[in-house]
C-alpha cells in the first residue's frame, strides 16, 4: 500500500521525464515494479515477523508439530551412488519402480 501512496502523491512521471529524459509510462512502470520488487523482497520478512506476534502463544506447539516431521535421508542414490539425492524418510520406497 506504500507503493501505492507514494505514485499517486509524488509527481515520479514528471521527476523522471525530467531527470532521464523517460516517457512518463515508463517511468510509472519502473516505479510500479520497483515497488513490486521490494514487496517481493520483504514480504516474507514481515509476513514472518507478523505471524510470529500474532501467534506467539502458540509458538510451542508450533515448534513441536515441526520438530515431529519426517527427517531428510540424506544417502547415495541407489543407481549412481550420489550422495546428494535427498528423499523424505516417509518416500523411501516409493519411487522404486523408477530405476
Amino acid at each position: 500500500m506504500m507503493g501505492v501512496s507514494v505514485l499517486s502523491q509524488q509527481d515520479l512521471d514528471a521527476l523522471g521525464g525530467q531527470m532521464f529524459g523517460l516517457d512518463p509510462f515508463v517511468v510509472l512502470g519502473l516505479t510500479t515494479a520497483g515497488f513490486g520488487a521490494i514487496g517481493w523482497l520483504a514480504g516474507p520478512f514481515v509476513g514472518n515477523a507478523v505471524f510470529s506476534a500474532m501467534n506467539r502463544r502458540f509458538k510451542g506447539q508450533i515448534a513441536e508439530v515441526s520438530s515431529q516431521r519426517d527427517p531428510i535421508v540424506i544417502g547415495p542414490h541407489p543407481r549412481c551412488g550420489s550422495s546428494r539425492s535427498r528423499v523424505p524418510a516417509g518416500l523411501a520406497g516409493v519411487f522404486d519402480w523408477m530405476l
